[in-house]
This record gives C-alpha cells, structure tokens and sequence, in this order.
C-alpha cells in the first residue's frame, strides 16, 4: 500500500494532474513549469500566472483511497449544484498572496485518482464477467457518479482567473454528442440452425403470434437478400440518423472466432460495402476487440489486423466487448496495437462519469510513471444500462439522458453514448422515444445555439 500510495504523489503524477485541469480550464493545452513542490502544496507558473495548489496529508490520502475521506460540499463555478471537496480547516476556497493564487483545498488527489482509475487498479473485486463494479469504486463510496469533477474542479480555477487575471480569456469548446455503437452481431438470422433457435427463443419470449409471423418473413426474406438482415439494416440505420442529425458515429465492428461470448461472424462483401456506406458518410470506424482480447495482446492484435486487413482501413478506435479491461495491462496492449483512442470507461450496471470527467484524457502509467500515448473518451450512457441493469422506464431513461447531458454541456465535455445496432429491431420504442428523441433534441438545441 505504501508503495502505491508514493505512486500517487509522484511529481509527474500531480503535474500530469495539473495540466489536465488547466487544459478544460484555459479551453487549450498549456504548459506548466514547476516552481517548489512539498508534501503540503505544489507552486506552478504559467502564460505569466503563479497557482499554489494545496496537497492533502497521508492520512487523509490514505483516507480518500479507503472510501473513508471526510468530504465538504462547495457551490460549483456556476452553483448548479454542490460538489465535494477533501475536507480542510478553511473557509475561502482561494485567496490572493504576494502575487500568486492560492487553492485552500486539494483537489489534485481526487482527480488524479479518479483518471487514473486507481480504484479499478487496486480493487479485486468483480462482477461474473470479470468487469470492475459501480458498486465497488469511489465515485459510488463518494455519490460522484452524476459530477463530472474533475471538470467541476477546473471550472473553478476558470473562474478564479476570470475573477483575478484581467487578460485571462478561455477559449470555450463546443459540447458534442458522441453516437457510439457496438457491432455484437452483425445478423439477426445467419444459418438455418441458429435462426430457428432465434425463432424458437422469441416465440417463447414474447408469446405474440402475429410477430412471430413477422419475423418469419424477415427470416425467409434475409436467406434470399442477405443485406435485408434487421441488424444489418440497424446499422443503416443508424448512421443515417446520425447524419440526419449532424452527428459523427463511431462503428466498433468485431473479428473474433466464435465463442460463448461471441458470435464470430465474418466480414463479408455486404458488411463490406456498409462500411463503404459509413465512411462515405463521414462516420468513423473502429474495431470492438473479443470478450477473451483484454488481457491477451496476441488474440487482441490478430482481430485488429484481421479488421485492417478484411477492410483495407487504418483502425485507431476500440471499445472492448463487454466493456471487459484490465486496468493493469488493456491500456498497454492497445497501445502496441496502434490504438490510439479507446472508448471502453464506463460502467455496464450505471451511467454517468466514471473518470470523473466528460473530456478525453491520457491514462497514467503507474509503472513508468507517466500518460499513455493512447488517449481515453470516457462512456457516459448505454443502452443496456438503462434497460437491462437500471430497468428504467422509457420516460425516466430520457430524464436522465437529459440530465447528464445538461451536465456535460456545462463542463464543455463530450457526451458518448453507446446505442447496439440490433437493439432497434428488439427495442423500436426505445431506439425512437428514447435515442433517436435525444440525439434530435439537443443536437437542435446545440445549432441553435451556436
């Protein structure tokens, strides 16, 4: 524990910190140059500015780490709301002395170790597909899951030098929203065999004879037009809808061999010509390495190059199936693998700021003491979660879409949103009421504000 707990108090660990917040601060990347470090505060410098940033003690880091930190609540930048602070003896969150600005209360600890995913690291703790838990991490320990704080945090130095540097002035960053999806299964029926178990399966579920003789149809007219597959029309679909709506998709599409967890399907000439489709449309793509890839780097790498090579694209996205990773080694391996965005953090069983934060950022590398090269765009919302773990109903999953949203857009972050392309045949209302409303509504919003 000792040694992890120096790991978190590294010099390149707390200007890593502060580089971050002053880039969502400043609106831009800067660069700061230390001036002392202690064990109680860090003075830097930068565009002509001095920052002395208070540091918590040990114990209360050792504290913070164990779920047991005592918190204060403090009015965000724009008194949205309250958000929580390390608990100090002082009443001015900053004050000015001798020409420099001064931060009374440390918020560098919590932030580094909310991106740095610290929990995830340490904790052994797992769900039965092997994925850390909302229920085990410090944002639930400390009810951050709806605050972005990190962001929060930056926001207030913002303020801070709007309220004390008469030649500050942010660059503001539009908030986006984000269409991600994952392509579990490329066919709804693919072979006689597995479509008349898929037909079996429903015919059970929902007990609705006239839909059973629907999907039958679909079924005869998919073995004669493989294209007119419901999933692979999903896909279709959903890109279409995003243009319609000024919005850049990102496609994560699967290479592995068939397993339990994945159905291994190929990337045929139809698939082909859809990712053609994507591209022409100005949407990304990216691959969505296999259940058994985030702890082995040659299974890993063999899908994406099969994926670069069967579709003749360079392929610098990922998301993990299942949202599986290892915070120990996925990051590394991605890496090597010429991944250079991945858009796996975020909870399966809640929604919200996993890492504290609704900004791309570098995750750290605990062993060298430094960021990754890759870069990390932190999930906020999937579908799964508000239908399968959440179990909200259609109206209540749109308020809190709405919510989160309202959220990012105030920290200037980007909104990422997970949507599967054969959920839309499976959940129409939902896929209407729910998504396609939310990415209409505020994307209208936005282009009219802008």
């Amino acid at each position: 524990m000792k040694v992890m707990l120096k790991k978190l108090r590294t010099e390149n660990a707390i200007l890593y910190t502060i580089k971050f917040l002053l880039k969502i601060a400043f609106g831009y990347s800067v660069s700061p140059t230390l001036e002392f470090l202690s064990e109680d505060y860090i003075m830097i410098q930068v565009e002509g500015i001095r920052i002395k940033f208070k540091l918590c003690s040990q114990d209360k880091l050792l504290d913070l780490i164990e779920g047991k930190g005592h918190m204060k609540s403090i009015p965000s930048y724009d008194d949205y709301y309250y958000i929580p602070v390390i608990d100090e003896n002082v009443s001015d969150f900053y004050e000015c002395n001798n020409g420099h600005i001064q931060i009374n209360y440390d918020i560098i600890t919590l932030s580094f170790v909310l991106l740095s995913c610290y929990d995830e690291l340490t904790s052994e703790a797992r769900d039965e597909f092997d994925r850390f838990r909302y229920k085990d991490s410090l944002v639930c320990k400390y009810n951050l899951i709806t605050i972005p704080v990190v962001d929060e945090y930056a926001f207030l130095i913002r303020k801070i030098l709007k309220n004390e540097v008469q030649s500050f002035i942010p660059s503001l960053k539009p908030t986006i929203i984000v269409p991600t999806h994952d392509i579990d299964n490329l066919y709804r029926f693919d072979g006689f065999f597995t479509s008349i178990k898929t037909l079996a399966a429903e015919a059970i579920r929902e007990r609705r004879p006239l839909q059973l003789c629907s999907s039958i149809l679909n079924m005869l007219k998919t073995i004669v037009f493989k294209k007119e597959d419901q999933y692979l029309k999903g896909i279709e679909q959903l890109y279409k809808d995003s243009k319609n709506n000024g919005l850049r998709s990102v496609f994560f599409f699967m290479t592995a061999k068939p397993s339990q967890f994945d159905k291994g399907q190929a990337i045929n000439q139809n698939v082909l010509n859809l990712m053609s489709k994507i591209a022409d449309a100005d949407m990304l793509l990216g691959i969505h390495p296999g259940f058994n890839t985030f702890r082995d780097i040659a299974v890993m790498n063999d899908e994406i190059e099969r994926l670069r090579n069967t579709s003749e694209r360079d392929i610098i996205f990922a998301r993990q199936h299942y949202l599986r990773f290892d915070r120990r080694i996925t990051f590394e391996n991605l890496e090597k693998c010429g991944i250079k965005v991945d858009y796996t953090m975020g909870f399966a069983d809640h929604e919200g700021f996993k890492c504290g934060t609704a900004h791309q950022f570098h995750p750290y590398n605990f062993e060298k003491d430094q960021p990754y090269d890759i870069l990390e765009a932190p999930l906020i919302a999937m579908d799964a979660t508000l239908t399968h773990y959440q179990k909200y109903s259609m109206d209540k999953a749109f308020e809190v879409l709405e919510n989160l949203f309202k959220i990012t857009k105030r920290v200037e972050g980007d909104f990422i949103i997970l949507w599967h392309n054969d959920r839309i045949f499976r959940d129409q209302k939902w896929y209407k009421k729910v998504y396609l409303r939310f990415i209409s509504q505020y994307n209208m919003k936005n282009r009219n504000l802008q």
